[in-house]
């Protein structure tokens, strides 16, 4: 699906570089992991490299380049380098693969992705507000343009189609909700249940406010 940022450009096409949880290894993940200070910094290097465009998507599932650019393979060679430099090693040898995505198969992963459909827990709502976390701070640092941004709004409404007319979100719709429904299930109430929670990460600090709300009382950090 290429487009033509300005008369006379060369073709200029969608590309997505990254790792997530069908890829690569929860520990390979927490490497690669970009704060959000880190950012600009980030979008300022994919630009450098070739990206015309650029949103870093940067979760505990996922930290995925969604871009743009006039020369695609060079493009995707910059983001594969810098996911690599920040793994600290080899990736393929260190929990995981980085995918890379051009033309129409990184469109269909951008909007799937949106849609929660490439989510550990299919229907999850908490992917289409990261999704929108990250767009927005690759439009304040000027990463966007129209090609992006065309993207973004078909993605947007694609996820509200599917959320809409669809029965996607009537089961658990998260991790977390899940977790607790199969506590429940095995536990009953779990007003008498003691959890252990290994490290405060984002998810963990999720599963504990879902836990909370389902009744459990004793939790240790």
């Amino acid at each position: 699906m290429g487009h033509r940022p300005e008369r006379g450009a060369a073709p200029a096409d969608y590309v997505v570089v990254g790792a997530n949880h069908r890829s690569s290894s929860v520990s390979l993940r927490d490497r690669l992991f970009v704060d959000d200070a880190d950012v600009p910094e980030v979008l300022a290097t994919l630009a450098d490299g070739g990206f015309d465009e650029a949103i870093l998507v940067s979760t505990c599932d996922r930290v995925e380049v969604h871009g743009v650019a006039g020369d695609p393979a060079r493009a995707a060679s910059t983001a594969r380098d810098l996911l690599r430099a920040r793994a600290g090693g080899d990736v393929e040898t260190g929990g995981g693969t980085i995918v890379e995505l051009q033309g129409d198969a990184a469109v269909r992963h951008v909007i799937a992705v949106a849609a929660s459909l490439e989510s550990v827990v299919v229907g999850e709502a908490e992917v289409l507000g990261q999704i929108k976390t990250a767009h927005a701070r690759a439009k304040e640092a000027g990463g966007t343009g129209p090609a992006l941004e065309s993207l973004m709004q078909r993605a947007y409404a694609a996820a509200k189609d599917v959320r809409t007319n669809t029965a996607i979100a009537e089961g658990p719709v998260s991790m977390a909700t899940a977790a607790v429904k199969a506590a429940a299930g095995l536990f009953g109430t779990l007003e008498n249940v003691s959890a252990l929670l290994i490290g405060p990460s984002e998810m963990g600090l999720l599963m504990v406010d879902h836990f909370q709300n389902g009744g459990l009382r004793r939790i240790t950090v």
